[in-house]
């Protein structure tokens, strides 16, 4: 049902040029909709997140993470926090946040595409992690760099007549992402 690519390397600079490295996993469950009197898109996802760090020798911190989806390169659900995490060697973290977009302001031609894109059954959505993150080595533990997770995700609602849900909203049976792009 799901179909995932692995991340580049999330490694800090100086272990960049090895092979372990952490894999970002996004699985999503998207309830899309449109609010036909102001034309606004209405969207409301879970987002599995998992993120697997093989490496033997660094540890992660996740000191604050923020989820949200972008659809056409503007956002269209609000941030959601992610707990403070800490993942070390061999090690695998997930998050399941649920995004809302039911009060997040767009522009009026993003509406229009959703609901054409709703129609035809595709939607390319992007998952967005954002956030700041430290290293622990030993007992060392770097100063914080910025982290940055794009997940771009080719969903398929099959049309309006196709997903599970009413009163003008559908709730998307597959979904297919291809590609997590890391950058720290």
């Amino acid at each position: 049902m799901f179909n995932f690519a692995p991340a580049p390397a999330l490694l800090p600079p100086a272990y960049q040029g090895r092979k372990e490295s952490a894999v970002w996993s996004p699985e999503i469950g998207v309830a899309l909709g449109q609010d036909l009197v102001a034309g606004t898109p209405m969207v409301n996802m879970i987002v599995t997140l998992a993120a697997r760090n093989s490496n033997q020798r660094i540890g992660i911190y996740y000191d604050r993470v923020d989820v949200y989806a972008a659809y056409h390169g503007q956002q269209i659900t609000l941030p959601t926090l992610l707990p403070p995490t800490y993942q070390g060697h061999k090690d695998s973290a997930v998050w399941s946040p649920f995004l809302y977009g039911d009060a997040v302001p767009v522009a009026p031609e993003l509406g229009v595409a959703l609901g054409q894109d709703q129609i035809a059954g595709t939607l390319m959505v992007n998952i967005r992690v954002r956030g700041r993150i430290r290293w622990k080595v030993g007992t060392f533990v770097s100063g914080g760099y910025h982290l940055y997770v794009n997940c771009l995700a080719f969903i398929n609602s099959g049309g309006r007549s196709v997903g599970i849900g009413g009163g003008g909203e559908v709730a998307v049976k597959y979904q297919l992402v291809m590609d997590c792009h890391v950058d720290v």
